[in-house]
């Protein structure tokens, strides 16, 4: 009967977050909502498509 072979308690991936109020949790809160809003694929396949259409309106004229 030892505890060898039970799962930790604490998850490895959990991490502290800052008190609410403090400068700290100002900024992560902001860094989450910048990620939330401007990361990822769609911001990408956005600028790819401008500058395809910039090129071909150059190539047009």
């Amino acid at each position: 009967m030892g505890s060898s072979g039970q799962k930790p308690r604490k998850p490895s991936h959990s991490k502290h977050l800052p008190k609410v109020g403090s400068k700290e949790n100002r900024e992560f809160e902001l860094r989450e909502k910048r990620k939330v809003d401007f990361g990822g694929w769609p911001i990408a396949i956005v600028a790819m498509l401008v500058v395809i259409l910039a090129i071909a309106v150059i190539a047009i004229t």
